[in-house]
């Protein structure tokens, strides 16, 4: 779903015709992975970035600014998925060296644990 956008458009679809648009953002750079936060609503996009810049973990919530965790210089990711909890929501992120790495997304900002 997320493969090689560049663009995040999510819209509420009654019948044939989108009722609301919830988001339309600018990934800056072109998504690897996505998953839904289901504690608020929200959503955790893996975006690999151009070159000069840092992969991330984008995690997006109706009606608040984004919010990116930076992966490790050079580390990029695979893949990504949250587990949502009534009190917690982590993201792991499988990374193209191999390693899995755990985000808290349960504060803000977000931060690599």
């Amino acid at each position: 779903l997320a493969s090689a956008s560049t663009c995040l458009l999510v819209s509420e679809v009654e019948g044939s015709s989108p009722d609301s648009v919830l988001w339309d953002t600018a990934l800056e750079g072109t998504a690897v992975a996505l998953d839904w936060d289901v504690n608020s609503a929200g959503i955790a996009i893996a975006v690999k970035c151009t070159a000069g810049r840092a992969h991330r973990v984008a995690f997006l919530q109706p009606g608040s600014k984004a919010d990116s965790v930076l992966l490790p210089s050079g580390v990029g990711a695979n893949d990504l998925s949250l587990c949502c909890k009534e009190d917690a929501t982590w993201a792991a992120v499988g990374c193209k060296d191999g390693a899995v790495r755990l985000i808290d997304a349960s504060r803000h900002p977000a931060k690599l644990v």
